[in-house]
Formats: C-alpha cells, structure tokens, sequence
C-alpha cells in the first residue's frame, strides 16, 4: 500500500489487527528485511498490529526532488504517521538507520 506525504510517498505492508507498532529498517534495505526476525515473535501474540514501511528513497517509497536530508526523511515519516495513526497511540521499533529515525519521532 502507498500513502502520499509531504516529499513523496511511503509504501507499507500491514499484518495483524490491534495496537499498532511501526516498523523501521536499516540504511540500504527494505520494509522485508525485518519481517523474517519479527513475525515469528509478533504472529504468537494476539491484538498487535505491525506496519512494516519502507524508508524514504528505500524499496517502493519515492521521493520528490525537494527531499535533501534526514530532517526531510523524517518530515515524511511525521506525515504518513499522521494519516495513518490520527490521534492514536502507537509503538516503534528501528534497526540501526530505522532507529535513528524512531528517535526524531519520539522527539
């Protein structure tokens, strides 16, 4: 699935129902590299719902040529979580790259 945002647009893969956690990957990768490790813990648990995303410029998300830094990357990731979660609660997890960024949402 792709969502438009404010540089591009961000493309996700979503499994389960329940308490949404996004999923970040590392530097060089895409939203697949992750699945492999987390669903065989996640698919145990019931209520939990994974957003697993590819990064900006990463797998099938684009970019527009206004996009120039970190700062831009995680202005888009700020907009795709704004449509996807308004007003709701969510957890992260990010490897390396990807937890970097988890650092400047939670910020």
């Amino acid at each position: 699935m792709q969502i438009k945002v404010a540089k591009g647009s961000i493309n996700y893969e979503r499994f389960g129902r329940g308490f949404p956690i996004l999923i970040l990957h590392s530097m060089g990768t895409d939203h697949r590299s992750m699945k492999p490790w987390l669903e065989p813990i996640f698919s145990q648990l019931q209520g939990v719902q994974r957003i697993y995303i590819d990064l900006p410029a990463h797998g099938k998300s684009c970019i527009d040529d206004s996009l120039r830094s970190s700062d831009d990357m995680l202005l888009n990731l700020l907009d795709f979580i704004d449509q996807l979660f308004p007003d709701q609660g969510f957890s992260l997890v990010g490897f390396s790259f990807g937890g970097y960024l988890a650092q400047g949402i939670f910020a």
